[in-house]
Order: structure tokens, then sequence, then C-alpha cells
């Protein structure tokens, strides 16, 4: 079995995933952006082999690094990060390879895009928090004040709690600083 994990130094953790999956007999193939000699000695233990990619940002060297694997190594069967941050660039690699296990890109947004998780808790019965896209800052005002205060304000497309605000006072009250520039 041949699994592609992407980031195997980051977070300095994540090599044990890769540790046992290796223990298991199972191919870990690295992709990373960080130097094979910067790597810390368990990282290189944990692999079957690392390519070196000055970005995973820039997907053109992740494609030429998962097509030299597969040349190499043959069928890829998996390819995982274990890193949120990663998800959309797993998922793209799969469409691309015909990898099946996993997600695929026309997946994503029912899993990155809040308002789309949000449909899926409903469908499972999952009580969430109220929530509206917003569009402008009347549509804003209008919230706040139909569901009261605090407000937790999060971007429809984010890792984590990456611009996550909590309004505790009314929206109009901020309008003002809004249009400052």
């Amino acid at each position: 079995m041949n699994v592609i994990f992407i980031s195997p130094h980051f977070p300095l953790h994540f090599w044990n995933f890769c540790n046992r999956l290796k223990s298991l007999g199972i191919q870990v193939l690295g992709i990373g952006d960080a130097p094979y000699e910067d790597l810390a000695q368990e990282v290189k233990a944990s692999l079957t082999e690392y390519y070196y990619v000055t970005s995973l940002e820039d997907y053109e060297q992740v494609y030429r690094a998962t097509g030299y694997y597969i040349g190499h190594y043959g069928r890829i069967d998996h390819i995982e990060s274990q890193n949120e941050y990663w998800l959309l660039l797993e998922a793209r690699l799969r469409t691309d390879f015909n990898i099946t296990s996993g997600w695929k890109s026309a997946d994503m947004d029912a899993v990155k895009l809040k308002s789309q998780m949000k449909s899926g808790y409903k469908r499972a019965k999952v009580k969430t928090a109220r929530f509206h896209l917003i569009d402008s800052l009347d549509e804003a005002v209008a919230f706040c004040a139909k569901v009261g205060y605090p407000v937790i304000v999060k971007p429809d497309n984010g890792v984590g709690a990456s611009n996550t605000w909590k309004l505790k006072i009314p929206v109009a009250i901020l309008q003002p600083s809004l249009h400052q520039g």
C-alpha cells in the first residue's frame, strides 16, 4: 500500500502518523516544504521517501511530486495530511490522479463551507446555532437584532478560529468605525 503524506514535518508531532503507517508495512511517501536535511530524525525514519517542494501552495510542484511517486511506486492508495489546511490540496490531487479514497474536489464545499455544513447537520438532526451569510452591514444589524448578543462572526470558508470574532455590543454602535479607513 502506498500513502502520500503531505507535510509530515509540521506540526512537529505529525511524524507519528507516518511512523504508525510505516510500522504496518505501508510505504509512506512524504511531500513537504522543508529541505530534507532540516527534517527531524523521527520524520526521516518514518518515511519511505521524501520529496521536497519549495512551497506546498504551488500545486504544480506537488502535482509533479505525486506523479514522481506514482512512476516509482505505482498506484497511490491514500493521500493524507491530517491537517485541515491541506484538505483542498488533498482533494484536488485525489481528483486529478483518480485516487478513490477520501474526498474529491467536488465534495469540498460540504466540508469546508460553514453554510454548507449547516444543511448537513440539519439533515442529521444535529442542533446548531442560527446563522446568516451577510452581504451588507444592514443585514448584519438585522440579524444581530433578531438573535441578540453576543454574536460569533466567522468567514464561511476558513480554517479553525482564523478571523473569528465575538461581538458583544450592537453592530450599529460599531458602524462609524467600520467606515473609517
